[in-house]
């Protein structure tokens, strides 16, 4: 709630939430260096900044349904004030087979990440 996003930092944000992303959810990965470069930052400020965005999620990864959807749900109301532009929501048909729902959304709540 402290982090304000800002035309300055939103590509740090971006590139260091999708390394931590795919060091928490891939077996294989690419280093740091690789990502900095991406992001246009040396490597040392991206080591930082992925240890500063793991401090700042208090290193709690995982997310539940639930929230994930409500950040859905405002990420949809600042994009589009006038409303009309939506989150594909997959973990919904992830969680429903030929329109049955298998899984609770306590265990598919598992499943965002």
């Amino acid at each position: 709630p402290n982090l304000r996003i800002t035309s300055m930092n939103v590509h740090r944000i971006l590139i260091t939430s999708i390394l931590v992303s795919a060091k928490f959810l891939d077996d294989s990965y690419y280093d740091n260096a690789y990502y900095a470069q991406i992001g246009g930052v040396s490597t040392q400020e991206m080591n930082k900044l992925e240890w500063d965005f793991l401090f700042l999620l208090d290193f709690r990864l995982q997310v539940t349904v639930s929230v994930f959807e409500s950040y859905c749900s405002h990420l949809e109301r600042e994009v589009s004030p006038c409303g009309g532009y939506q989150i594909e929501k997959v973990l919904q048909a992830i969680c429903a087979l030929e329109g049955e729902v298998k899984k609770s959304s306590q265990e598919c709540s598992t499943m965002v990440v």
